[in-house]
């Protein structure tokens, strides 16, 4: 369901108040989500952060399962970024139903948690490999299916950079596709 919201929101271009209503509607297909307790939630997110973290669980079977996520999904920056994360910002968005707040208010604020989500993406090392043609080509691909908002482009540019800072190509790029203003980030 949270990928859904995240294809919803990015690819479909839906706004934040359509964005809580979907969170809801699709909450109404699985009755054991929308039923568990402010408690089991806030457990559930704090295993999330915990196995996130590394840190050893008390429980038998959960730290099991968490020994498995670690090796398998968290050493993996792509599957914690396209599933962890996502269903930790989803078991987020619980809370706040749990909590009371309204699905305006929410979809606010899975829209600000898919924007910073975005910009997280996992960098490879493919970059170093494309040519100019293709790093334009990217770059429209992510703002038309990903990237949103100027300043999700601007912060994504920024981290590119980062990552390859010896890519003399990068700046000019970013800036003649409007990733980011003439200067250079600092």
């Amino acid at each position: 369901m949270a990928l859904q919201l995240i294809h919803d929101y990015t690819l479909g271009r839906v706004g934040p108040e359509e964005l809580g209503a979907r969170f809801a509607t699709g909450l109404s297909t699985a009755p054991e989500l929308e039923h568990m307790s402010h408690d089991d939630l806030s457990d559930a997110v704090t295993i999330i952060e915990r196995v996130k973290c590394g840190v050893h669980l008390n429980d038998p079977v959960l730290n099991e399962i968490s020994q498995v996520l670690s090796r398998r999904a968290m050493a993996s920056p792509p599957i914690r970024w396209a599933l962890i994360d996502t269903v930790a910002t989803y078991a987020q968005a619980l809370i706040w139903r749990s909590e009371g707040v309204d699905r305006r208010e929410i979809g606010l604020r899975l829209a600000a948690r898919f924007d910073e989500w975005a910009v997280q993406m996992p960098f490879t090392g493919v970059w170093r490999d494309l040519a100019k043609y293709e790093i334009r080509q990217e770059l429209a691909f992510l703002e038309q299916c990903l990237l949103r908002t100027p300043e999700s482009r601007g912060r994504f540019a920024e981290r590119l950079i980062a990552a390859f800072p010896d890519d003399e190509r990068l700046p000019e790029l970013l800036v003649e596709t409007g990733y980011l203003s003439s200067r250079r980030p600092s």
